[in-house]
Parts: C-alpha cells; sequence; structure tokens
C-alpha cells in the first residue's frame, strides 16, 4: 500500500495546496497527512485552515472532514479490493490503462483520471483555478456521481470532460454495471466524532448502477477487524437485475 504524505514532508505548505491534495489524498490506499518536524504544522485543525475556502461555505478544516468522511464512506469498498490485493496481486489504485489497456486516451493525464478498484473513478483537480480534462472509458459504460454536488449528471464512457472543479467539488463516479458497498451516502447525517470503530455501527448499503442489459453485481471481503489470519475472511457476491438502468 503506498501513499504521499498529505500536504507534503518537506518545506511549508499552505492551505491551498493542502485542501488539492486532501482531494486526492483521501483516497489514497494509505493516507497520512504528515511531515518534517522542522516545518510549520499542517493538521486540520490550525488556524491557517480555519479561514473560509474562496468561493464555499466551507473552512479549509470542514473540506478535510468532509474528504475522510468520503473516504470512510468507501471504506468497505477499499478493504475489499486491498483484501483481494493481497490474494491474488491486484491493484487497486490505479492509471485508467491497467483496466483499458487497448484505449489511448487511458495513457493521457493519468494524475487526473484514477481508477479505485474496477467501479469507481477518481478525478481530482490538482491545479487552482484551473479547467481540467477528465476522461471517463469504456464506450459501452455510464459514469454517475456517487455524491452528487454542482456536476450531477452522469457521464457516457469514452468521452472526455473539460472542467473548472471548486475546492468544495471532487469527482468521484460509479461505473455502471456495478454493485460497491457504501456507508455514509448522506454526508449531512454522519454521527459526530465517527472513527473506524464507530463505524462498525453505520448502516451498510449497496450501491447499484446498472448497465444497459439493467445488470449489476459487485463483491464486498471482511473479517472481524482483528485477526492477522488473511485467510480468515468472508466474502459475498452481488447481482442485480432491474426493468430499467
Amino acid at each position: 500500500v503506498t501513499g504521499a504524505d498529505i500536504c507534503g514532508f518537506i518545506f511549508d505548505t499552505n492551505a491551498k495546496l493542502c485542501a488539492r491534495w486532501y482531494a486526492v489524498g483521501a483516497f489514497y490506499p494509505f493516507a497520512r497527512n504528515h511531515n518534517n518536524k522542522v516545518e510549520i504544522a499542517q493538521e486540520p485543525y490550525v488556524d491557517m485552515f480555519k479561514t473560509q475556502i474562496p468561493g464555499s461555505t466551507f473552512t479549509y478544516t470542514d473540506f478535510f472532514r468532509i474528504m475522510y468522511w468520503k473516504r470512510y464512506a468507501l471504506h468497505r469498498y477499499q478493504y475489499s479490493y486491498l483484501h483481494r490485493a493481497s490474494t491474488d496481486g491486484s491493484v487497486y489504485f490505479k492509471p485508467l490503462f491497467f483496466n483499458y489497456p487497448a484505449d489511448s486516451s487511458a495513457y493521457k493525464r493519468i494524475e487526473y483520471n484514477i481508477l479505485l478498484g474496477d467501479s469507481v473513478k477518481l478525478s481530482p483537480a490538482l491545479e487552482e483555478s484551473q479547467v481540467t480534462t477528465f476522461y471517463f472509458p469504456d464506450k459501452n459504460a455510464v459514469w454517475c456521481p456517487i455524491w452528487p454536488g454542482k456536476f450531477n449528471k452522469c457521464l457516457s464512457g469514452a468521452s472526455s470532460q473539460s472542467q473548472l472543479l471548486n475546492f468544495d467539488e471532487v469527482w468521484v463516479h460509479i461505473k455502471s454495471g456495478s454493485i460497491i458497498p457504501l456507508q455514509l451516502g448522506d454526508l449531512k447525517t454522519v454521527p459526530k466524532n465517527i472513527n473506524m470503530d464507530s463505524l462498525k455501527n453505520v448502516t451498510l448499503d449497496l450501491a447499484v448502477l446498472c448497465d444497459t442489459n439493467y445488470k449489476a453485481s459487485g463483491f464486498m471481503r471482511f473479517d472481524d477487524g482483528e485477526t492477522q489470519n488473511m485467510d480468515a475472511f468472508s466474502e459475498f457476491y452481488f447481482n442485480a437485475t432491474g426493468s430499467s438502468p
């Protein structure tokens, strides 16, 4: 598992840089805010993050919290793929061409187009005040936002989308034909002071997006959260068939 130190390790950071970093770093397989002891403090609660983000109703601290709620929301999905990676060598956090090697567009702007497993795409805006072009693969697929915000439309596969994303808008899409485990689907109802232990008591939903044949499938692995025996786990497979997408 990998993940660069969020907000950076060497040299002083700033609020805008940290916000961009949290937008992608919250989805790293290994996510932590960490820096050198001689640099300025960059924990989410320090004073420089208590100011309001330009053009937003959030402070930077609010934004960091929301991004980690989204990480928690996808925890079961992420854990399932990372557990599978430990047994079959597959990759969770990857560029598009890992899944779409025959698509020449999947090799372009790889840092803006990230697959999480096989069913979720992360599209981070890495530059400030810049229109960014994102690519959504698979001409037979549709990609729909898991948390609709300013941009709430589903997007067709094998298409590029150019948008200016604000700090408080991070694109995370589910691919048609998928079923994924999801918690905290409504971020407005997140329990106070939630952590990984209390997440066990939060309802687990299945997010379903059927394909053009009105079918979807997915899987989930889980264990007791304590065992070090990688063979001691349960795995469930899900299938859905509907009369409409």
